[in-house]
């Protein structure tokens, strides 16, 4: 459990969800923004699609607190205090706008005081929101290798062992970044690598947007702020119950310097957040705080029902934790990585019949698997319709010829499938800075025939949000040789000029011969 400070923090409280709702029913008559005056002028349709309650709640910087004088910052400090107790934190914020602004922040403090030491170290497959930070901050990057696993289809944690080697080599770093745990469960040994940074005096920052729930039940991965983090960022949206783009940010001082995060976090803020994702995130720290041990006792039980109820099934299997232990220092069951390829289809192709033929919509697929996730909204009966779901998906890959299966999809050319063997790869050499490449004169080229450009965007294969080319970076035949699989397979691009996707932005003038 984490550590609550201070000892007499209330977290039965939600102050801030409590004053927000209080002033919406308070009867107020209002001469203020939002323009729709808590709702009384919204349209028909919004009004059916939202209800009353929630457009009472939109109410600009306006709450309804006798005990702290209306004053909406007071309201907010103390729901914050809260949260930072709940967490074991020295300091935490409400963010509005995604774990991508609280990364983005911690980037940009990073640029306190020592101007000199401005190089991070991270892994290459961090999501797009760290290569952002890299852009507004001008830090320097140094990518860490990572692996990959071609029976799962997912890229895995860097090695701890070659983080504290790059932390431990000739560079001096401001930083080192981390994600844990990462999209798919796995946690990597972030109490030795912590250890390692930290004797050198780099901050460690941790994306932790998977990780909201960690730390209130001891069948779950640790807390990375309990493991050496100085700054976690976290997304209550993805797997507790806060509103899509609510997340928290937490810190404790000593290698990062609280008021630096403070100042960066002004400049990537909302001067007008929304009131429903923010009594949202008071109310999803309310739930954890209290019931959370609990309620995720049954989660991870009814995860573990599933995993055992879907390798029986046979042609599918999920990760199990003995097994996800062999590639990470630690894993979150919740996370349902589910192998379809016995069944002779890809992942995307699994996740496309599942939504289409029996109203199953996955979080995401890799060439092999489907990720499922469970969470605080699941039943018995909800897990009970996955598990039925993939038998009838069983049953109905069984009776119909491979040939037979790929067309009844949606026409692939090129099944997800034959890219489970295929190396993602790692990063190309970088010719300019990211922040350089980002600004620079740009033109517009034919991805197919962008090798040995240099890239001035992103292109993103989406989901997860890795980047598969980045600003800066030299355009390989590898990559134009995957992104060709990718495109073929009809995997969603994120990134390109234009709306065909047959282009992508390069640096002008810059060209390296193979």
């Amino acid at each position: 459990m984490p550590n609550r400070k201070p000892a007499d923090a209330d977290q039965t409280q939600a102050p801030l969800l409590s004053a927000i709702t209080a002033y919406g029913h308070s009867g107020v008559l209002p001469f203020h923004t939002p323009g729709h005056k808590l709702g009384l002028g919204a349209s028909r349709p919004l009004r059916a699609a939202l209800g009353e309650g929630a457009l009472k709640m939109d109410a600009s910087d306006e709450v309804w607190s006798l005990e702290y004088n209306h004053d909406v910052d007071a309201v907010r400090y103390q729901a914050e205090k809260l949260l930072a107790a709940a967490y074991g934190s020295d300091q935490s914020y409400f963010l509005v706008n995604g774990t991508s602004q609280g990364i983005q922040a911690a980037f940009l403090a990073l640029r306190h005081g020592d101007y000199q030491r401005n190089r991070i170290l991270l892994p290459r497959n961090a999501h797009i929101s760290a290569h952002q930070g890299l852009i507004l901050s001008g830090l320097q990057p140094c990518w860490l290798p990572y692996e990959y696993s071609a029976k799962w289809g997912i890229s895995l944690p860097p090695p701890s062992a070659a983080v504290i080697d790059a932390i431990n080599g000739r560079e001096e770093y401001q930083a080192v970044f981390l994600v844990r745990p990462d999209y798919h469960g796995l946690c990597l040994d972030l109490r030795t690598v912590s250890d390692a940074a930290h004797r050198t005096g780099c901050v460690v920052v941790v994306d932790e947007a998977h990780g909201p729930h960690l730390g209130f039940n001891e069948r779950l991965p640790t807390l990375s702020l309990q493991l050496g983090a100085d700054v976690a960022v976290q997304s209550p949206h993805k797997l507790a119950g806060a509103l899509t783009g609510g997340a928290f940010l937490h810190i404790l001082s000593g290698y990062m310097t609280p008021e630096a995060l403070k100042d960066a976090l002004s400049l990537v803020t909302s001067t007008s957040p929304s009131h429903l994702i923010l009594a949202s995130l008071d109310e999803a720290r309310r739930q954890l705080a209290t019931d959370g041990p609990e309620l995720l006792e049954g989660v991870v039980a009814l995860a573990q029902w599933a995993r055992d109820e879907i390798d029986q099934l046979g042609a599918v299997h999920c990760l199990g934790v003995q097994e996800a232990l062999q590639m990470a220092a630690d894993y979150d069951s919740t996370k349902l990585l589910i192998n379809v390829r016995g069944l002779g289809i890809s992942g995307a192709e699994a996740e496309e019949l599942l939504r289409r033929r029996w109203g199953i919509q996955v979080e995401l697929s890799t060439p092999t698997s489907v990720l499922a996730l469970i969470t605080l909204a699941d039943t018995q009966q909800t897990v009970e319709r996955l598990v039925f779901a993939l038998r009838e998906l069983k049953e109905w890959t069984s009776r119909r010829t491979q040939r037979q299966k790929l067309e009844a999809v949606s026409g692939k050319s090129q099944s997800l499938q034959d890219l489970g063997w295929y190396q993602y790869p790692q990063a190309s050499n970088s010719e300019l800075s990211p922040q350089t490449a980002f600004w620079s004169v740009k033109e517009s080229v034919e991805w197919t025939s962008s090798g040995g450009r240099v890239a001035a965007e992103w292109v993103i294969p989406y989901p997860p949000g890795i980047p598969l080319i980045a600003p800066g970076e030299v355009i390989s035949k590898e990559i134009i040789e995957y992104l060709s699989l990718l495109c073929s397979a009809g995997v969603t691009i994120r990134g390109m000029q234009d709306q065909s996707g047959t282009q992508v932005r390069v640096v002008r003038s810059l060209h390296q011969e193979f």
